[in-house]
């Protein structure tokens, strides 16, 4: 039976879900200021506009997630957690 892999914080990450991750919250920011402006001129509901600003949020912290774990596995070489261990 295969043994469950858990991936750490540089794991989760490649090049490719960063570029995913940027255009993701490039996406969100555009519609966040869109919202904003709608909001401030009173054009839009407070419910909508937080629904907005959540999803701005967490698009932010996927981003920067994205780009921290991408920097750490280039500073850092893998490492492989199945190599078995010597005996002392």
């Amino acid at each position: 039976m295969p043994q469950e892999r858990f991936l750490t914080g540089e794991e989760r990450f490649a090049p490719s879900e960063l570029e995913q991750a940027r255009i993701d919250f490039e996406r969100t920011q555009d519609e966040y200021r869109r919202m904003k402006f709608l909001y401030d001129h009173q054009s839009l509901a407070a419910n909508d506009f937080q629904k907005i600003e959540a999803a701005y949020l967490a698009s932010k912290q996927r981003y920067d997630m994205a780009r921290k774990a991408l920097a750490l596995k280039k500073r850092t070489p893998p490492r492989d957690r199945h190599m078995p261990q010597m005996p002392s």
